[in-house]
């Protein structure tokens, strides 16, 4: 209690948790980034560039992984039957310089992120980088402090739809 948090927190910690759909972890992560000063709009991208893969994810599982993908694989499975018959030629065939090009990333991180997949819907993923794309614009043209605009993206991002729904009742 004495000494307190030590740990420097990365914006990846804020990506894996909004990947995961942890709520409780994102804000916690946001509130120690904003406060080791990182910029606000550079964590709004970070945030937007796990979207964007989630997005690549679950475009990918849809079109190519239709039977082969199953959320209980271990990553041994995911390895053997995945990886190395499918992603290492889909690899070779997308540009590298693509903003969106999922299968750069190490094996554990893309078996993780086909996992986060799973956790949003198509619908839910499309709608989130609308919303991503309206809090850019709000940081770069209203008084809004940008730490409440993220705050507020955060929330409606990984809520589950259900709660939203219910939340505009109360």
């Amino acid at each position: 209690e004495i000494v307190g948090r030590t740990k420097e927190d990365s914006i990846f910690d804020l990506q894996r948790a909004v990947g995961r759909r942890d709520l409780k972890k994102a804000l916690f992560y946001l509130r120690e980034l904003l406060s080791q000063k990182e910029p606000p709009l550079a964590l709004l991208a970070g945030i937007s560039t796990e979207i964007r893969y989630l997005v690549a994810a679950r475009e990918f599982m849809a079109a190519e992984l239709k039977t082969k993908w199953n959320p209980r694989l271990s990553e041994e499975t995911f390895k053997r039957t995945i990886y190395f018959p499918i992603v290492l030629k889909k690899k070779k065939e997308m540009p590298e310089k693509s903003r969106v090009n999922i299968f750069k990333l190490p094996l554990n991180v893309l078996f993780e992120m086909f996992k986060n997949a799973e956790k949003y819907s198509a619908e839910e993923l499309r709608e989130g980088l609308n919303l991503l794309m309206r809090a850019d614009l709000k940081m770069k043209t209203l008084r809004t402090p940008p730490e409440t605009i993220l705050e507020e993206t955060i929330l409606t991002l990984l809520l589950p739809s259900q709660q939203k729904s219910e939340q505009t009742y109360l």
